[in-house]
């Protein structure tokens, strides 16, 4: 079962770099702005070599998240690494909107 995380426990682990955090938005969004560090994995990628390339250690916590509280995006990627064998996924609900809203850094490509 996919565990939740908050905006405050996601910021400290982003911080501490304990986690691995992915973005589950389209590649247009990812580019414009994501979360520090975050790798992009849309759910029609989801396949097992595509994720191993990505998150190679599958015990280190994994948060995904999409853009809102209606998104389920990041939910339905959560599931997925589940049945990959990730033992630690958890899913930043409130997602990107609600990291934005909060003035946190983020990240975009040129």
């Amino acid at each position: 079962m996919v565990r939740l995380i908050d905006r405050e426990d996601l910021r400290a682990a982003i911080d501490d770099g304990e986690v691995s955090v992915v973005d589950t938005l389209s590649r247009m969004s990812w580019a414009a702005r994501r979360l520090p560090g975050a790798v992009h994995l849309p759910p029609s990628d989801v396949r097992a070599d595509v994720v191993s390339s990505l998150l190679p250690d599958r015990g280190r916590m994994v948060v995904t998240y999409c853009s809102n509280h209606g998104c389920t995006a990041s939910l339905r990627v959560a599931e997925a690494l589940e049945s990959l064998g990730y033992t630690n996924v958890h899913r930043y609900r409130p997602g990107l909107s609600d990291w934005i809203a909060a003035g946190l850094p983020f990240e975009s490509s040129p």
